[in-house]
């Protein structure tokens, strides 16, 4: 990961820290009223030692942010996949993208059938051979909204905006391409990329569900401890399993996978991404 974009991201997200600290969350829309401050400088350590080389930053700046950043902001996420990690390849379509692209369903398991389900879509582009890099994102409608082909499995499991008593197959059916618009599939397989994409409530779901669903039961029994991982650390915990994944797929090249994403999902791919070395770029 670029080191520059990470010391920007690293001030940032100290200065926001400091600026909550004792302060009550009422939001403030005045520019006029915020004070005066100073953004703390990354490259200095609490012992007041100034770091001066990249060695320095990896072995002392990075951690202590990284665990700052874990306690005042995303919590800290289980190192590494579980034992009972597990990936099967679903179905596998030749002519996908108008003939440009091998699209395939992954099922990705973390315990042995235990705690959720989550299909990776993966696009393969056929103009290229050997390993190639890709893009990795999560989407929030299901992986039938990222392009209209009735032949995408629909996400059942977690239906963004569905209501109780409403036709849960219906309203999947609805988010057919309806972000087509956010995934140009198209011009990443013309130009020799992969794409890989699930939806993140199948990670864990984005409603507030006493943390029962999702990946959380796995490792924690009940309400997490203040310092342990909230939804955004489950989804970056997500993608960097669906990685393992890729890392089992011979047409990927998994030395160079960039992780995308927007809104929250930015700033889930900024957390995957300082959390996890093997991203070699952050897009947000």
């Amino acid at each position: 990961m670029c080191r520059a974009y990470l010391l920007v991201f690293t001030a940032f997200a100290v200065a926001l820290i400091h600026l909550a600290e004792g302060q009550k969350l009422v939001a403030n829309y005045d520019e006029s009223k915020i004070p005066e401050f100073d953004l703390p400088d990354p490259l200095l350590l609490s012992s007041g030692a100034r770091i001066t080389s990249a060695g320095e930053w990896e072995k002392s700046g990075r951690p202590a942010t990284l665990k700052l950043i874990e306690s005042e902001m995303y919590g800290r996420m289980p190192v590494g996949k579980p034992a009972g990690f597990k990936v099967v390849l679903d179905r596998e379509v030749a002519d996908a993208i108008g003939g440009k692209a091998i699209r395939r369903e992954y099922l990705v398991t973390f315990a042995d059938g235990k705690g959720p389900e989550v299909r990776m879509l993966l696009y393969l582009p056929k103009n290229r051979r050997g390993p190639v890099p890709a893009f990795l994102g999560l989407n929030f409608r299901g992986n039938q909204c990222v392009e209209k082909d009735p032949r995408i499995t629909l996400e059942l499991g977690y239906v963004v905006g569905s209501r109780k008593g409403e036709d849960r197959r219906a309203k999947a059916e609805s988010m057919r391409g309806s972000a087509a618009g956010r995934w140009p599939i198209d011009m990443i397989v013309e130009s020799g990329f992969a794409l890989a994409t699930a939806c993140c409530g199948n990670i864990d779901p984005d409603f507030d569900d006493g943390w029962k669903n999702g990946v959380h039961p796995l490792y924690t029994e009940g309400v997490p401890n203040p310092h342990e991982w909230g939804t955004i650390s489950a989804w970056a915990w997500g993608l960097s399993r669906l990685l393992d994944a890729l890392e089992g797929v011979e047409e990927i090249n998994a030395k160079q996978v960039a992780v995308i994403g927007h809104s929250r999902l930015g700033k889930t791919s900024l957390w995957a991404g300082a959390t996890d070395p093997r991203f070699q770029v952050v897009i947000s």
